[in-house]
């Protein structure tokens, strides 16, 4: 699943050795031109956990500009409609100023260029990306189809080529004027990001793997980065090394879970992670990453939320509980609180039976649709996006599901993108070829639709009655069993003709 952070809060500080800097204040500006959408998300990562975000609107030239307030030295994030970029370095007391074209994602990573005295590391982050030797290297698709040895030869000699390139670099980027030691502070955090880049590479190989393999490959592989665990600010600015905790902990209760089955004993369910999480964190994790996984497991909660049953709904209470008291922040927890709250009031006005919310989709000519014009039909739709791998991984189990119903009229499947952009949605959709008819949500992530569905990951899947009433919130998926008898149920409770 893809998910999304954007949270805002008051700082909170931990006493230990992560948090020894001094909080100052730096400017952060830049000139973007062609950008589609004048609105700017700047988040700064507070004490390792959770992301500050600040919105920006430059004006008709694309200049914009923001003082953030930085304790440490650590990466930035800018997002704009059409293009992201995750790996701005900033440092407290420092200044930058970055140029792009933003006419699309392609384009801003192939004009960005840096000012300031914060711009020699983000000019060779940025040179990094246009380096063609390195994008000839690169992993894609047919990377993961190779033989185990094949596999692991490539990705590290992709990421040796990239420390190379980093060494390089810096050997001829002498007349910089900045400390040494603020130097090799950066190259220890770029070496994290990327060695972590290289576990996430190793996860997405094994699900390609025999399952009587994928334990032998995960301890001979993988499971070593666990035990570099370090209460350092160098590491916990790297947002591939606080998520390979997150998934490292999951791991480990999956692991728990399948050897209970092995043994002949009933299997935990997936919710029970929840409740177990807080001593594999005491058990596997150091305090810091403590608190970041805390602050997932809380954002993961309320993504399931809105859509468990009410027995259940009680024990997600208790264990929110659970993770405040790890998370040990109490204007965070008032924050989930009120967000909770919400989530109830919108759980009920998703439940089944309740009106769906209006929506207007573009079809593949451009023309308008709304959800008035699917009265009569019940329509299972699947909210996707090019970028989405699990999205796109559904689609050959979609075309199953739709031939096997393809005699019955009173049923519609919709693939409805959620790409920012109409091109990347038309290019998706040639490459991938999802399932149903094809529609587009102008705006993408950033549409009303989006927001009125409260849509904060994809894939998800609607399932809506022929009066335009929620049938499920959160549908099955293409290959989940279940979607067939929801979809068969939904069928028999219609009426030919009924709107």
């Amino acid at each position: 699943m893809n998910y999304k952070l954007a949270l805002s809060c008051l700082l909170f500080v931990w006493t230990g050795t992560a948090l020894t800097h001094t909080s100052r204040a730096q400017l952060f500006s830049g000139k973007i031109e062609n950008l589609n959408n004048p609105e700017l998300a700047i988040s700064t990562l507070r004490d390792y956990v959770f992301w500050q975000t600040d919105t920006v609107y430059a004006d008709q030239e694309g200049n914009f500009s923001i003082m953030l307030q930085l304790k440490s030295p650590g990466y930035i994030r800018l997002w704009a409609s059409n293009f992201r970029n995750e790996t701005i370095y900033m440092l407290p007391g420092t200044s930058l100023h970055i140029e792009a074209d933003g006419s699309d994602s392609p384009t801003f990573w192939n004009t960005q260029r840096f000012s300031g005295s914060a711009a020699l590391y983000n000019n060779y982050t940025a040179d990094i990306s246009r380096n063609e030797y390195l994008k000839s290297l690169g992993y894609n698709a047919k990377t993961y189809q190779l033989p185990e040895a094949q596999f692991v030869e490539f990705i590290r000699n992709h990421h040796d080529t990239r420390d190379s390139l980093r060494a390089d670099y810096f050997r001829q980027n002498t007349s910089h004027g900045r400390p040494e030691n603020e130097i090799n502070d950066f190259r220890t955090i770029d070496s994290i990001h990327s060695s972590y880049q290289k576990v996430s590479a190793y996860r997405s190989y094994i699900q390609f793997l025999p399952k009587e393999e994928q334990n032998r490959f995960y301890t001979a592989y993988i499971e070593p980065f666990a035990r570099n665990q370090q209460d350092d600010w160098r590491y916990l600015s790297s947002s591939n090394y606080r998520w390979f905790f997150a998934t490292y902990l999951r791991r480990k209760f999956d692991s728990q879970n399948e050897t209970r089955k092995e043994n002949g004993l009933e299997t935990w369910p997936y919710h029970y992670y929840y409740e177990q999480a807080p001593g594999l964190m005491e058990q596997y994790l150091i305090e810091p990453l403590r608190r970041y996984v805390s602050e997932v497991l809380l954002e993961n909660i309320s993504m399931d939320y809105p859509v468990v049953n009410d027995t259940l709904l009680s024990s997600f209470n208790h264990y929110t509980t659970l993770l405040y008291n790890i998370l040990d922040h109490p204007q965070r927890e008032k924050l989930y609180r009120e967000k909770f709250s919400g989530l109830r009031d919108f759980r009920n006005r998703t439940a089944i039976g309740q009106p769906a919310f209006a929506f207007e989709l573009q079809d593949s000519v451009g023309r308008t649709v709304n959800l008035d014009q699917f009265k009569g039909k019940i329509l299972y739709i699947d909210l996707w996006a090019s970028w989405c791998g699990p999205c796109i991984a559904q689609f050959p189990a979609g075309h199953k599901l739709e031939e096997e119903f393809a005699g019955e009229n009173r049923l519609a499947f919709l693939s409805v993108s959620l790409d920012d952009l109409e091109r990347d949605w038309k290019s998706g959709r040639t490459q991938h070829h999802p399932p149903g008819q094809q529609f587009w949500i102008k705006g993408g992530m950033k549409s009303d639709f989006v927001k009125d569905y409260g849509i904060n990951g994809i894939p998800h899947y609607l399932l809506i009655d022929e009066k335009g009433n929620f049938i499920a919130y959160r549908a099955p998926r293409p290959g989940d069993p279940a979607i067939r008898e929801a979809l068969q149920k939904a069928l028999e409770n219609s009426k030919p003709g009924e709107k």
